[in-house]
């Protein structure tokens, strides 16, 4: 009978992680999160996160068992195994199976999908297994049966309450405005790297594709996978082979690096360009954005992630710097590096020639050109040199629309 009474508490248990993880659901990895999810993605932002999000409940819900159990004269042991069963066996485990037995939106991502569940599984089985260890050194933590009642009758009523309050406001849409887009990008640029986006936008002019739209798949697919889960594919790797790998999740049949997977990337963007020349300009068109962006993963919520860091990038604050009145040329950023800076810039034009002067030399001329397997009047993306003490720079552009003529400060805007 004790054993009984001692599965039927860790049932109660188990009750009790499916409903805070059901307030907390969380559909990562399988799903991406849109950026108005921000608990998911904040969540997988570090190990640590979700160390906490799969370690804690279960080990509080472990050692209230324990101390439960012992107060009714019943089996600890068992009533933590059963909850530990339980709560497996109907989420990361039923995910395991199922991530092995169906067809997923990118099959690719299979095996990525099963060292995650058997992460959080490793996870959960430690933290109950640290409960039966600790739970009587811990055991005063838990409030005495009658006392644990009463706080739960006060839960359930706050419960109630805080669940009309919920569907009074309503959850919010999967069409409401992101918090904020541009943070979502400094927190992929924290990820990536500068080296990473350096190699990036290299690639894309490599490449000849859109360096914003390649840098906006990268971060969008970062924001998803960061470096912590890309190491714990790698780790995978070395049992599974195949599978999604890099920065840039490129399938491969063996474990990639992130240098790699961005190089794969902007091979399969070859020539294509989300930016086009309109009525003011060079601008984006969304439809553009999302027909590559599909091509690369379908998922939607993916989609409409590379899109609102395609924009935010877009308009970023340096790129704001250099608005010009040219239709020609659109100047991406200025790179400062150790002991020059970079100008970055996509154009139509067929020739473009550099005049600046240096503070300690010679009036210079650096004269550029339309690569030759770009046809015109087709964009392509540069990067030109110049010294850090340079403080002007004169640009001529001749091309499709004629010859156009600007100025650029860069000591006065230029960020370290």
């Amino acid at each position: 009978m004790q054993i009984l009474l001692s599965m039927v508490l860790g049932s109660a248990g188990a009750l009790a992680l499916w409903g805070l993880y059901r307030a907390l659901q969380l559909n990562w990895p399988e799903q991406y999160a849109s950026l108005n999810d921000t608990f998911a993605l904040r969540l997988n932002q570090s190990f640590w996160r979700f160390f906490l999000y799969r370690f804690v409940p279960v080990f509080a819900a472990g050692i209230a068992l324990w101390a439960t159990s012992v107060r009714l004269n019943l089996v600890p042991v068992v009533a933590i195994a059963a909850m530990l069963l339980i709560h497996l066996l109907h989420t990361n485990a039923l995910a395991l199976a199922q991530s092995f037995g169906q067809l997923q939106v990118r099959q690719e991502f299979t095996i990525n999908y099963a060292a995650y569940h058997l992460m959080a599984i490793g996870l959960a089985v430690a933290a109950s297994v640290a409960a039966i260890f600790l739970g009587k050194p811990l055991e005063f933590l838990v409030p005495p049966p009658k006392v644990l009642i009463e706080n739960l009758w006060v839960a359930v009523f706050i419960a109630i309450a805080g669940g009309v309050a919920v569907s009074v406001i309503g959850k919010r849409p999967d069409g409401a405005q992101p918090f904020d887009p541009h943070y979502f990008v400094w927190r992929a640029e924290r990820d990536v790297g500068i080296d990473l986006t350096d190699n990036a936008y290299q690639a894309a002019i490599e490449n000849r594709c859109d360096p914003i739209l390649l840098r906006a798949i990268m971060f969008a697919e970062a924001l998803q996978r960061p470096k912590w889960v890309r190491n714990v594919e790698h780790a995978k790797g070395r049992f599974f082979k195949r599978g999604s790998y890099g920065v840039t999740q490129e399938y491969s049949d063996r474990p990639i690096s992130d240098e790699e997977s961005i190089r794969l990337t902007a091979q399969a963007l070859s020539h294509r360009w989300a930016l086009a020349e309109g009525d003011w300009g060079l601008a984006a068109k969304d439809g553009l954005i999302w027909k590559y962006a599909s091509q690369h993963n379908p998922d939607a919520r993916f989609i409409q992630g590379v899109q609102q860091v395609y924009v935010a990038l877009q308009y970023s604050t340096q790129a704001q710097m250099y608005q010009l009145d040219s239709k020609d040329i659109k100047v991406l950023e200025v790179r400062r590096y150790a002991h020059h800076f970079g100008f970055r810039a996509v154009t139509i034009s067929d020739v473009l020639v550099f005049e600046y002067t240096p503070a300690s030399g010679k009036p210079q001329q650096t004269r550029i050109e339309r690569p030759s397997d770009v046809s015109a009047p087709n964009l392509w993306a540069f990067e030109m040199g110049f010294d850090v003490d340079v403080d002007l720079i004169a640009v001529s552009l001749t091309g499709f629309s004629g010859t156009s003529f600007f100025e650029i400060p860069i000591s006065a805007t230029i960020s370290s």
